[in-house]
């Protein structure tokens, strides 16, 4: 797992406390492993004994809430392999999922009645990493897997996160990608908990590289502040490979088949997972596709999808697609240096795979880097967790990564592309409400940015400070 949780414990977050699910609260010195031998109040609840549940308190300052974060953590299990060699597959895996899926809900519905019941100040939320993997619904060994391959040890994780309403675009996403994906989801009510089992239900063949993390929070009035950056920190997390991509759901990458075709990039070219492991990462240049396509009609090939930089160049030139929020959020992309990457073209020379670029403030591409690294003391920072909603939720990712001294560069055969759709974040006057309160929040970023790196000489930091940091 990615070390990114010494970083969230520095944001004010405390210490776990451990609950077992056949007992009530119990202190836990050993962050919620289990392992403490504190005696428990018993409380007889229908969940297996053996299963432990962690907590910590959470003070939201930017919104004055006290979050009660419990993890849920399941023990991980398989399709028996023997059974499934004598023709019982669908079966198997059917049970498999549903079992699973029952446990999950018992689990769930211990604190319902609490997340129903509660204030707008304190508030519960559930996370359950890895709550469905293969395992579960797929003959699928992922230690047979890796020695099928030899490159295996250069596959790539995509992280990414959803709601209710995102399915189908995710499904595409997954068969694009067609490699390990992460993702986080979120569910507001036991209704969106019995939607999404059936949405895996319905779909396990297309879902056979995918961990599905929860986050369950039942906070109406926080519909609107949708929380990416604790679904981002959860995915990234719980990955299982050494390298990963950070995406949104919306964005779908190219050409097709896109995860073989980057690991056989990693794998060729030395220089490239060289520098992963080291301090850099790599970035895709993201367009925007001017054709609404309804959901009901998406399939993960549609001819209006650019399938080849080729495809990308032409679509370009006649305004099908265009660098994303060109005019609206132009410091969003622009570093890439949309004209540079169009101007290198494929070929088997190797100092061209990509090319160096500097960090604007702002700046917030997709990108691919490792768990690996030996920069920065081997730590990844974690995407600030109060941001919520429209506004400062990944370019402030980017800029501790410039404060802390990474490298970006932009990959020359790849690229992502939006998918249009309707807003997800309302009408205007929401969407400048979440970004009045992301701001006040920055005030919290920037006092962690000060606490890891000291205050810095530079035009980055000035930016900050002047338009952002308030007091």
């Amino acid at each position: 797992m990615i070390d990114i949780e010494d970083n969230l414990q520095d944001m004010g977050i405390s210490k776990s406390i451990a609950f077992k699910s056949d007992g009530i609260v119990e202190d836990d010195k050993n962050s919620g492993d289990g392992s403490s031998s504190s005696t428990t109040v018993e409380k007889k609840r229908r969940v297996d004994k053996k299963k432990f549940h962690s907590a910590r308190t959470i003070y939201d300052e930017c919104r004055g809430i006290h979050w009660n974060e419990i993890t849920i953590t399941l023990p991980q299990t398989s399709i028996p392999s023997k059974k499934l060699r004598h023709g019982e597959n669908t079966e198997i895996i059917g049970d498999g999922l549903q079992s699973r899926i029952k446990e999950i809900v018992s689990h769930v519905k211990l604190y319902t009645p609490l997340m129903e019941s509660e204030d707008s100040s304190n508030r519960t939320v559930l996370v359950i990493p890895n709550a469905l993997q293969p395992s579960h619904y797929n003959d699928y060994d992922r230690s047979k897997m890796m020695n099928q391959h030899e490159n295996r040890k250069f596959d790539i994780t995509m992280t990414t996160h959803m709601g209710v309403g995102k399915y189908t675009r995710f499904r595409i996403l997954v068969q694009r990608w067609n490699g390990p994906v992460s993702v986080a989801v979120i569910i507001r009510s036991l209704e969106e908990l019995d939607e999404f089992h059936t949405f895996v239900s319905n779909n396990v063949q297309s879902l056979n590289h995918v961990i599905f993390h929860y986050y369950m929070e039942f906070a109406p009035g926080l519909r609107m502040a949708y929380p990416q950056n604790r679904l981002r920190n959860l995915a990234l997390t719980h990955i299982q490979t050494d390298y990963f991509m950070v995406n949104d759901v919306d964005i779908l990458t190219s050409p097709l088949n896109t995860h073989d075709l980057l690991r056989d990039t990693i794998t060729s070219h030395v220089e490239i997972h060289e520098k992963l492991n080291n301090d850099t990462f790599f970035a895709l240049p993201m367009f925007d596709l001017h054709v609404m396509i309804p959901d009901d009609e998406l399939i993960f090939n549609h001819p209006s999808f650019p399938e080849t930089k080729s495809d990308a160049f032409k679509m370009n030139a006649t305004g099908i697609i265009s660098q994303h929020l060109a005019t609206r959020h132009p410091r969003g992309h622009r570093a890439i240096n949309y004209t540079k990457w169009f101007s290198i073209l494929s070929s088997d020379d190797a100092s061209s795979v990509s090319y160096a670029i500097q960090h604007e403030n702002k700046f917030e591409p997709y990108v691919i880097g490792s768990k690996l690294v030996r920069h920065n003391g081997g730590k990844i920072p974690s995407f600030y967790p109060f941001y919520r909603g429209h506004g400062f939720d990944k370019y402030s990712w980017f800029a501790e990564l410039e404060f802390a001294g990474f490298k970006l560069e932009v990959l020359r055969d790849f690229f992502t592309f939006h998918a249009k759709h309707e807003s997800s974040y309302g009408d205007k006057n929401a969407t400048k409400k979440l970004f009045a309160t992301n701001t006040f929040c920055s005030r919290g970023f920037m006092k962690e940015i000060v606490k890891k790196y000291g205050k810095q000489d530079n035009e980055l930091w000035d930016d900050w400070m002047k338009n952002v940091y308030k007091g």
